[in-house]
């Protein structure tokens, strides 16, 4: 049985993220300056969190990152640690620590760049690899690249390799946009970008990890949402009167407050059980658990934190839908959480190809042997 009991290192990383976000004014409509937020939150050793120690970082795994991320979703932080340091870092510990250029790590242990995470194709122009001389031609488009206006460099995620592209390089345009929860991202145009062979630090498995790791982290980013809306729901029922007594004191209020609760922990416990395949899962076997463990926790953010999130703006009534209060803003995040990364019904879908396959052989030992020229 998996132990999920937060570790004194955990609680640590816990408490230093929310104190330095705390004293930056988060949360707030308005989210600080990103570039120095971040040189405070990698000045205090988050950024290195899960690069090894032999380039500079603490040696952690990916439960560890997932405790930075829920307190960046609970502050409502815009903060490149997807992207900057648990993509790269899953990178080097699956394709080799030169997987990336040891000046490139040691800098975005410092804090002192970013990368962008450019993940989802644009529906209508996916990204098209083709060999070409010396090395690969890109064609395409990426569309909500997480980190992309602010970054040196891309990790650029295909369907069958993983590519580090330099923000300059001939042929790359990238346009800054905002995600619906305002945070800042970008969309890549590749038009005929070549790029040496070294630019290829990973293949299809790799792929489908930083597709499974970029779900994770936007799960425990809503989870972290989740947590403080739950928090501020609960102080408004009791706050807020009506009809000469705190609105809390109508059961089918408690009612709804405990299903988001409820639903809120079950989102807790399938992210510390997806963190550890991540962590743990190695070979087919160990990709097989991490993906249905992801695709599950997408499918539980779909169905049911995105209805407990609708839940909290009704609980509140008017000033829920304010934009001046935090409560919007952090129900945003739960929606983006399920919006990147696949949607709900791919992730439905691979639950279903997981479950087919599992079936299957039992189906066909109970059916017995097909009649001759069947």
């Amino acid at each position: 049985m998996l132990d999920f009991t937060p570790t004194d290192e955990q609680r640590m990383i816990a408490d230093t993220m929310a104190q330095v976000l705390a004293d930056h004014g988060l949360p707030a409509p308005v989210s600080p300056d990103r570039a120095t937020l971040w040189q405070a939150v990698a000045g205090l050793g988050m950024a290195g969190l899960p690069f090894a120690e032999a380039q500079g970082g603490a040696g952690l795994g990916v439960a560890d990152m997932v405790c930075a991320l829920i307190e960046g979703g609970r502050f409502g932080a815009d903060l490149p640690m997807l992207s900057s340091a648990l993509l790269p870092a899953l990178c080097l510990r699956h394709a080799g620590a030169d997987a990336l250029p040891g000046d490139t790590v040691a800098a975005l242990v410092a804090g002192r760049v970013t990368l962008g995470a450019a993940i989802d194709d644009a529906p209508l122009a996916p990204l098209c690899v083709r060999a070409a001389a010396g090395g690969v031609r890109l064609t395409g488009r990426k569309v909500a690249c997480l980190g992309a206006d602010m970054a040196a460099a891309h990790l650029v995620v295909g369907d069958a390799a993983v590519f580090l592209v330099p923000a300059d390089v001939p042929g790359l345009t990238s346009a800054p946009c905002t995600l619906v929860d305002g945070r800042a991202a970008g969309e890549l145009q590749f038009d005929d970008v070549v790029l040496p062979d070294r630019a290829r630090i990973g293949d299809a498995d790799l792929a489908a990890l930083l597709r499974d790791a970029g779900s994770l982290a936007l799960a425990a980013d809503a989870l972290g949402a989740m947590e403080r809306i739950n928090a501020m729901t609960l102080e408004h029922l009791k706050t807020r009167r009506q009809f000469g007594r705190p609105i809390g004191n109508f059961q089918v209020l408690q009612h709804r407050m405990v299903d988001m609760v409820h639903e809120t922990e079950h989102l807790k416990s399938l992210v510390q059980l997806a963190a550890a395949e991540c962590d743990t899962g190695r070979g087919d076997d160990g990709a097989k658990r991490r993906a249905r463990a992801v695709s599950r926790l997408r499918r539980h953010i779909a169905t049911r934190i995105r209805p407990a999130a609708a839940s909290a703006i009704q609980l509140h009534g008017g000033i829920g839908m304010t934009e001046d209060y935090v409560l919007g803003a952090l129900v945003k995040r739960v929606l983006v959480a399920n919006m990147l990364f696949g949607t709900a019904d791919d992730h439905a879908a691979r639950l279903r190809r997981f479950l087919a396959a599992e079936t299957a052989p039992a189906d066909s030992a109970l059916q017995g042997p097909k009649p001759e020229g069947y």
